[in-house]
């Protein structure tokens, strides 16, 4: 049984990075922070996944584990999804 948010942020991840830097499908636990992820993509996919998920992250969410890779994301966007 698939995750709608785990599929959501590996979507978002696709349309800010670019499918051809990403492997198809993208495995949960594929290193993001330090590999495909520069400061600009970041920037870009935290603006992505608010807009997605119609979420806003704090700065104390915006951590270096939070970003490790997709399973991390998607665990805390359903956090923030939680707490509306």
């Amino acid at each position: 049984m698939s995750d709608p948010v785990l599929d959501g942020v590996k979507s978002v991840l696709k349309d800010v990075i670019g499918a051809g830097l990403l492997p198809d499908p993208i495995p949960d636990d594929f290193p993001l922070a330090g590999n495909v992820l520069d400061s600009m993509a970041i920037a870009n996919l935290i603006v992505g996944l608010e807009e997605h998920f119609g979420i806003v992250f704090n700065d104390d969410d915006l951590t270096v584990e939070a970003f490790s890779d997709a399973a991390s994301l998607a665990s805390l966007v359903t956090e923030k999804i939680a707490s509306l």
